[in-house]
């Protein structure tokens, strides 16, 4: 029996090596775009989207529209088709296990499921069980999602305390 049935892994810079490489350079980019001459640090972009969540980040410290939001999501789904990250050493032998071993694994993340599936299938020749994506409506993805999103393993056959959360 495994200790942890299911295991609840966010994707970017937690399973793949993302921020730094490809989505912080495009956010640069975006931001230069929209707002010319509007710096962003590594560190701040990383804080942001932490503490506040990708959108409210863009809407609150840079005045960013919904229709911007919305164009910077489709000028990333473009950029991110050809710049796929690595995945961290090591992440893929935890998921290969759990998946051998009868586990479950889900994910929650800002990215959108269609990079997520792409990864997974690239650097481990599986899938996750459970995606909450960018597709899904704001208060179910990250970092808003988390007391909706465990209240959701009621209507499954895995306990909550029986999920492990990991994030970076």
């Amino acid at each position: 029996m495994l200790k942890y049935p299911c295991l609840v892994l966010d994707h970017d810079d937690t399973v793949v090596q993302s921020e730094a490489t490809v989505n912080y350079p495009f956010f640069c980019y975006i931001l230069n775009q929209f707002r010319p001459g509007t710096k962003i640090t590594l560190h701040e972009y990383t804080e942001g989207c932490f503490r506040l969540g990708f959108a409210d980040m863009c809407r609150k410290w840079y005045n960013f529209t919904e229709q911007e939001i919305v164009d910077e999501y489709h000028g990333w789904q473009k950029y991110i088709v050809d710049h796929i990250p690595a995945p961290f050493p090591g992440i893929g032998d935890i998921i290969r296990r759990q998946k051998e071993a009868g586990g479950k694994i889900c994910v929650v993340s800002h990215s959108c499921i269609q990079n997520i599936t792409r990864d997974y299938e690239t650097h481990f020749g599986i899938l996750p069980d459970d995606i909450y994506g960018w597709g899904f409506t704001e208060g179910l993805r990250k970092t808003h999602c988390s007391a909706r999103w465990s209240r959701s393993w009621q209507n499954t056959a895995i306990p909550s305390p029986s999920c492990w959360w990991w994030t970076m």
